[in-house]
């Protein structure tokens, strides 16, 4: 049996392929060549299938916010609750809402909590928030290409417009879909299914990009194709075991998706 590297293009399953009447070629894909093997491990190779839109998560997909979030996260842990917490203990609460965040813990100090980190990610955001590297002339190629882009974030409405006045998004990302719009968080499709909905496409057209388990998971409950954004996952065991339909290594390869643009 072939097994070629790791590309974008290869998917999971073969159910987009039945869905579009495709030919396939299946793929025993080694994932150690990342320093993780897939139990399973069964890829699947697209050779066309229409795309019309990708929403894309925000931290740690688009821009490179995790490193400010955990310091401001650990100094607010300092300073309203006394305690040090390792990087491993804050980074698992990457693609957790900063409220649930603060309610675990934090409990009933949690108010004071969520305004410490805030304050402080605000500090430290100003001067060094930014798009990943290739981001931005990524994202540029797929809106030339005719693809429908779209965002949801765990960022609540708040802290979604103060990262817009530091990164140009709206002049990539047409809509933006943020925590407090729908009543219930990632892993819930409810924001994928308002973002389809403003973006007017259907769910089979589209593919979520994210760096975190939850958010392949609401793409896949909202019945989107799902592609891992791996130079941002502080977890990369976890989100490959999860089985994304696509992966992506660095920006760069989200630029192939325009070959499955329909409105090229």
């Amino acid at each position: 049996m072939i097994e070629p590297p790791v590309e974008a293009g290869q998917i999971h399953t073969a159910r987009w392929a039945q869905w579009a009447g495709l030919q396939t070629v299946p793929a025993r894909v080694d994932m150690e060549r990342h320093g993780e093997v897939i139990p399973g491990g069964w890829f699947w190779r697209m050779e066309s299938l229409a795309l019309g839109a990708v929403i894309f998560d925000l931290d740690g997909t688009l821009i490179d916010s995790q490193a400010i979030d955990l310091q401001a996260l650990a100094e607010a842990a300092r300073e309203v609750l006394g305690r040090q917490f390792s990087e491993n203990e804050l980074s698992s609460f990457f693609g957790v809402s900063s409220q649930e965040t603060a309610r675990r813990l934090a409990g009933d100090r949690q108010e004071r909590f969520l305004a410490a980190w805030a304050r402080r990610y605000e500090e430290l955001a100003r001067n060094s928030l930014r798009f990943f590297p290739g981001i931005q002339e990524a994202l540029q190629v797929l809106k030339e290409s005719g693809l429908r882009l779209g965002g949801v974030t765990m960022q609540t409405r708040a802290e979604l417009d103060f990262s817009r006045s530091i990164v140009p998004l709206d002049e990539l990302i047409e809509t933006w879909i943020a925590l407090d719009e729908t009543p219930r968080p990632k892993p819930d499709p409810v924001h994928v299914q308002l973002a389809l909905e403003r973006l007017g496409v259907l769910p089979e057209e589209t593919m979520v990009v994210g760096d975190t388990v939850s958010d392949l998971q609401s793409g896949r409950a909202a019945g989107t194709q799902t592609g891992a954004a791996l130079w941002g996952a502080a977890d990369q065991t976890r989100l490959l075991a999860f089985g994304p339909d696509f992966i992506f290594r660095s920006p760069k390869e989200l630029r192939r998706l325009c070959n499955r643009a329909t409105n090229r």
